[in-house]
């Protein structure tokens, strides 16, 4: 196609690449344009999301290309998630110019990645701070507590308890808070857990438990991404040694689990709301739960599945959801949260 655009106007021509995920592809496409004679370059570029969570949106991105392909140099930016071309050089004799312009901009760009660590700083102190949440929590006294991804709204009071397992860094045990009910949060990530203990430090209906949460009580070996900020993480930690979970670097430690069907009987008393975001062991935990007879103890469970995680969970988290219909409980245990 290239070819033929060139014939036809030779001196207006100019080709958009849209990216794929194989590099050979990219490269040919480019490579033929190159040899038809164009002289302008236009890249699309994606970013793919799984999920529009808040740590993403807050979290600012910056990335820097420069490609050389004859006689094209591109330069590409990435400013808080929006690709913006900066610069397209069509002349050898502009290639100096571009590299001096990229150092520049890398300068002006190392401070402003500063001034955004300092306000995030900033923002993090306050955001997690024990006066400010309890002061929020007043200011947005509510009895609703909703989950808009999947059009659910549950009420909760003073009277009621609600469990949330696989806390991170408190942003929907903060919503269970806000209704006066109590509140049990299981995070056994280190690092969540001491943002949890400031954000929740003055919360008297929110009782903290730095363990996870599992089938059976035991000590396990926890999988965690190795990140100096855990509130960025999109996942805090597993127990599962297959799980394809982390694209960074992870460490292990050993952290001590209660078994979730028996810290629910000891409570002795109904859970009005259980939300489970525990890296892909919800299915043992719900399937424990089925198995001793103990879900009429729990009015409504929020879960978020994590089959992609390897192909056996995916398999466990299909038989899951089967054993679910069968027994007329999927209104009640609804896995299609995010």
């Amino acid at each position: 196609m290239a070819e033929e655009a060139v014939a036809i106007a030779p001196d207006v021509t100019w080709f958009q690449l849209y990216l794929t995920h194989r590099e050979e592809i990219n490269v040919d496409l480019v490579r033929r344009a190159r040899d038809a004679g164009v002289q302008v370059l236009a890249v699309t570029v994606d970013i793919p999301s799984a999920a529009k969570r808040e740590r993403n949106m807050r979290r600012p991105k910056s990335r820097a290309a420069c490609a050389f392909t004859g006689s094209i140099c591109l330069h590409l930016c990435c400013v808080r998630g929006a690709w913006q071309c900066n610069q397209a050089c069509t002349l050898p004799s502009k290639r100096r110019k571009c590299k001096l312009w990229n150092g520049f901009r890398s300068a002006v760009g190392a401070a402003n990645l500063k001034l955004r660590r300092m306000i995030g700083s900033l923002r993090h102190r306050l955001r997690y701070n024990g006066r400010v949440e309890r002061f929020l929590s007043q200011l947005r006294r509510t009895s609703l507590v909703a989950f808009p991804e999947i059009g659910l709204t549950v009420t909760l009071g003073p009277s009621d308890v609600a469990i949330d397992c696989g806390a991170h860094v408190g942003d929907i045990t903060s919503r269970l808070a806000r209704t006066g009910a109590m509140v049990h949060a299981f995070e056994p990530n280190p690092g969540c857990f001491a943002i949890l203990s400031k954000r929740f430090s003055r919360m008297t209906n929110v009782v903290l438990h730095n363990n996870g949460v599992m089938a059976r009580a035991g000590e396990f070996e926890l999988r965690m991404p190795v990140d100096d900020d855990p509130t960025t993480a999109a996942v805090a930690g597993t127990f599962l040694a297959d799980a394809h979970a982390f694209e960074q670097n992870e460490e292990r430690v050993t952290v001590k689990c209660v078994s979730l069907p028996e810290f629910i009987v000891d409570l002795g008393r109904p859970v009005k709301l259980l939300k489970l975001d525990i890296e892909g062991s919800e299915v043992a935990i719900l399937n424990a739960l089925l198995d001793r007879e103990q879900m009429p103890n729990v009015e409504m469970a929020v879960v978020e599945t994590h089959d992609r995680f390897s192909e056996n969970l995916a398999r466990e988290t299909d038989a899951l959801r089967e054993r679910l219909a069968a027994e007329a409980l999927t209104g009640k245990v609804r896995l299609n949260w995010i």
